[in-house]
């Protein structure tokens, strides 16, 4: 019997204990904004309409959208170098927490195709494109217009959307507070910055569609119904991603009012690539983006975000774990020792 072949029933041993480690914790009180040459930790804001002036300081980092009927808007950020990202293994997870202020029009009970997303990825290769966010005419995330954007940067990310709101289907079939996949994108066609966009999947004309996303889950009644956040109230996302098998990752997405997760969640959504058959896109994160698109009566809008932290959280395996462990290498030396003799 091989080795290999006997190491296999390890990963169905019980895990029942976990170790919590915070690796990239900030409240926006270092790193650039839009700079020059963009370095891990900096922040990167994407528009496809003129954005306002975007502000970085100790916990604020505002960023919003001049008055406009329908546009959208997102901060990218690589929390980590490819050498440094944080690949799970089975039983392990990965837990985003955003701390933000609705400053103005984020989302909307009016409007069926308003929406805030939030999503972790796979920054492999590659970094959000840097002092080129959207100023005017020359905004950034659009279908065409806009050359020297078509590949590199963000295209080649990877991950996992989960978004709020957007209760038409505009870009996709599902509605809802949903679940969807990013994939790394093709090349976009000429003039296009579609396969610079991490968030809106498919909903506007700047986000990324090719290959399109998959929908993982979307939530049924109340949480596919529109809703609208209050002007200058605090608001908390948290979104964990778990790696169930070497092939299933579950999630778990959530938005609290308030700055911590004790009060009940006004929207949530769970899911699993499982349950609709999708094919699992990474189980590697090193970045992570937010955004919102407001549609309604033209008016400005602008997010603030107060804190953000990337949680790592390890399976720890129960004793009687180690022991069966302990047994199956030691079968694995007596075979290799049968071998050798023979």
């Amino acid at each position: 019997m091989k080795l290999h072949r006997m190491l296999v029933p390890l990963a169905l041993l019980p895990l029942v204990a976990s170790a919590q480690t915070t690796i990239y914790s900030t409240t926006f009180g270092s790193g650039a904004l839009n700079p020059g040459t963009y370095a891990t930790g900096d922040y990167a804001v994407l528009s496809t309409r003129a954005n306002t002036p975007k502000s970085l300081a100790p916990g604020a980092f505002s960023f919003g959208l001049t008055a406009a009927t329908s546009a959208s808007v997102e901060a990218q950020v690589r929390f980590a170098n490819p050498a440094s990202a944080v690949t799970l293994a089975v039983g392990d997870a990965i837990q985003l927490k955003i701390v933000f202020t609705a400053t103005n029009n984020i989302l909307s009970s009016s409007t069926t195709n308003s929406s805030l997303n939030v999503g972790l990825y796979n920054a492999a290769t590659g970094s959000p494109t840097s002092g080129l966010a959207g100023t005017g005419s020359s905004a950034l995330l659009a279908s065409t217009g806009v050359t020297g954007f078509e590949t590199g940067f963000v295209q080649s990310w990877s991950g996992y959307v989960g978004r709020f709101g957007h209760t038409s289907t505009d870009g996709l079939t599902t509605v809802g507070t949903s679940l969807l996949t990013r994939p790394a994108q093709s090349a976009g066609a000429t003039g296009s910055s579609r396969p610079q966009d991490l968030v809106f999947a498919g909903a506007v004309g700047g986000s990324y569609n090719s290959p399109a996303a998959v929908t993982i889950a979307n939530a049924a009644s109340p949480s596919n119904a529109a809703f609208s956040l209050t002007n200058l109230s605090q608001y908390t996302i948290t979104y964990l991603i778990t790696q169930t098998t070497l092939t299933n990752q579950t999630f778990d997405l959530n938005l609290y009012s308030g700055t911590n997760t004790s009060a009940g969640a006004l929207q949530s959504i769970t899911g699993s690539l499982a349950t609709n058959s999708v094919t699992q896109l990474t189980d590697t994160f090193n970045a992570f983006a937010i955004g919102y698109r407001y549609v309604g009566t033209s008016a400005a809008s602008s997010i603030t975000l107060n804190s953000a932290d990337v949680i790592s959280i390890t399976a720890i395996p129960e004793p009687s774990t180690f022991a069966a462990m302990a047994g199956v290498a030691g079968l694995g030396l007596a075979a290799c020792r049968r071998r050798r003799r023979g």
